[in-house]
């Protein structure tokens, strides 16, 4: 069983910029975005989207957690929620000849108001990129979970219950130590004796 290599690792960061996200919640999350990144192993590319009206790149990917955590300051809150349209730019920003574990990691409190874009576009986007939903939901009269959870089924991710804005970088962390901490495991099989991988 090895270690999956860092340089392999490729994540982009989603943050709701809502009206609704005003404050404490947005800068809670733009926090937890810099655990994030003090977490992950060095060399892990990560990349940046924000949305409010319409999804907007905050950052491509690089492996300068300085030169991100800058770029995610500028981040400010406003207008509705285009939380598909987002998702699709986020899947849009991996590069199509750079092999890699991909991850698309989403931290909002609302439901989608904006998108012109469907859930199931959105899901597609992700499938045709190979990444992997973490949506991580702060609890509000607005918030879609079941739509999330459609989401996260169809990429094999999983959602978080975020419930305490100020929680959110340890729940940050936590991704972050999960999605750097995958194995490959690799094993002969009985059946036709040639090495098998898995990773996890």
């Amino acid at each position: 069983m090895t270690g999956l290599p860092t340089d392999a690792l490729q994540v982009v960061l989603v943050i709701d910029a809502s009206g609704s996200m005003a404050g404490a919640p947005l800068e809670a999350a733009k926090a937890a975005a810099g655990a994030f990144l003090a977490t992950v192993r060095p060399g892990t590319q990560v990349a940046a989207v924000g949305f409010g009206n319409e999804p907007f790149v905050v950052s491509p990917f690089t492996a300068d957690p300085s030169a991100l955590s800058a770029a995610l300051v500028g981040i400010q809150a406003r207008g509705e929620t285009a939380l598909y349209d987002a998702l699709t730019v986020a899947a849009r920003q991996f590069p199509a000849d750079a092999p890699a574990r991909r991850s698309v990691v989403l931290v909002s409190d609302g439901g989608d108001t904006r998108s012109t874009g469907t859930l199931e576009a959105a899901a597609a986007a992700l499938q045709d990129a190979g990444a992997g939903l973490t949506a991580v939901v702060l609890a509000t009269a607005e918030s879609d979970p079941a739509a999330l959870e459609r989401l996260a089924g169809a990429t094999g991710g999983t959602v978080v219950a975020g419930t305490d804005p100020a929680a959110l970088a340890g729940v940050y962390e936590a991704i972050a130590s999960q999605l750097a901490n995958q194995y490959r495991l690799t094993f002969r099989s009985e059946v036709g004796g040639r090495p098998s991988c898995a990773s996890r």
